[in-house]
């Protein structure tokens, strides 16, 4: 008996050192990786915005985005004339002209949630942020995962800084919303800090950052 149990214990060590195996201690990567996604689909990769209400104030890039999405079928915009504080607004802090802008059934039918932003208007008004899913993050590649010791580490708890590739899968909204709005690269990399709890067993995202392959630009730095 004595010898068995040795050779059980034996084993395990081998399999830990050799193969990382879950039975004896050792993370489960699969589950590592399905946190991951999930966190990537979490901060906002694939959703789009897009803001309506009765008095929106926007200019440059985002009135061209409103333009882009009403040639799309999915609002209908209408510029507010402007008295003298609204002229006047827009010209000493650039806080845009005025629209009204009506979501369609079109964009209702595909948008996920709304949230409120009272910051664009004075007095404040609300304005609808209709989010719309045109893509799904889905895990490529891990290109490498280190064990981590940096300031985002909790003591006593394992951390590994992961870095990888993701790709974007269109999902059915994204032809209902049109290539003139929908226009994501194929590829991405990603570089996070990751931490297994000993006591559920379980995978946490403790910081991520997203990227782009080409050119080779990170759109945050969450990760030290």
């Amino acid at each position: 008996m004595k010898n068995k149990a040795f050779q059980l214990q034996l084993v395990c060590v081998l399999a830990t050192i050799a193969f990382g195996t879950v039975g004896c201690g050792t993370p489960n990567t699969s589950g590592r990786n399905a946190v991951i996604e999930a966190a990537l689909m979490n901060q906002g990769f694939g959703l789009i915005g897009i803001p309506t209400g009765k008095q929106v104030r926007v200019n440059g890039d985002v009135l061209a985005f409103l333009k882009k999405a009403e040639s799309s079928g999915l609002v209908a915009v209408r510029e507010i004339p402007q008295g003298y504080l609204d002229s006047f607004l827009n010209t000493t802090q650039g806080m845009g002209r005025p629209f009204e802008v009506v979501a369609t059934p079109k964009l209702l039918g595909i948008a996920l949630e709304t949230d409120i932003d009272q910051s664009q208007t004075i007095p404040p008004k609300p304005v609808r942020n209709l989010l719309v899913r045109i893509s799904e993050a889905k895990m490529d590649k891990i290109v490498t995962a280190d064990d981590y010791k940096g300031p985002l580490a909790t003591p006593g708890e394992k951390h590994q800084l992961i870095l990888g590739l993701f790709r974007s899968i269109p999902t059915p909204a994204a032809a209902v919303v049109g290539p003139d709005l929908v226009r994501l690269a194929d590829r991405f990399r990603f570089r996070c800090v990751v931490k297994y709890s000993e006591f559920n067993k379980q995978w946490s995202v403790v910081a991520l950052d997203i990227g782009s392959i080409d050119p080779e630009q990170w759109g945050t730095a969450n990760v030290k």
